[in-house]
């Protein structure tokens, strides 16, 4: 079989090369993350931290009320930043920020 130059093959495809690539990225990915899974597992442990604090932009129209629904589930404290124009009274126990991208407050 020959390689991707054309050569005798010894040097791999190019679809070795990014079969090969995509599994280092991955590992190194992984092991970037073990370290930021274990601080906030002890904080868990200890009893702090029980969410995050999430800053949502808009959260009332397509998706935003399954985010906002989803995070408060596990716990999260949500603040709202939007135009109060949809739905202003969907979530009256939130915090709320007005926001408007024209600057005509």
């Amino acid at each position: 079989m020959t390689g991707a130059d054309g050569g005798s093959g010894q040097g791999g495809s190019r679809r070795d090369f990014l079969r090969k690539t995509a599994i280092a990225a991955a590992l190194a990915g992984t092991a970037a993350l073990r370290p930021l899974t274990a601080a906030a597992k002890a904080k868990k442990a200890k009893g702090e931290g029980k969410g995050m604090s999430i800053l949502i932009l808009g959260g009332t129209r397509f998706l935003g009320p399954a985010i906002v629904v989803a995070a408060g589930k596990n716990g999260h404290t949500l603040t709202l930043i939007n135009r109060r124009k949809s739905h202003p009274g969907l979530y009256p126990d939130l915090e709320y920020q007005i926001g408007d991208r024209d600057g005509n407050l």
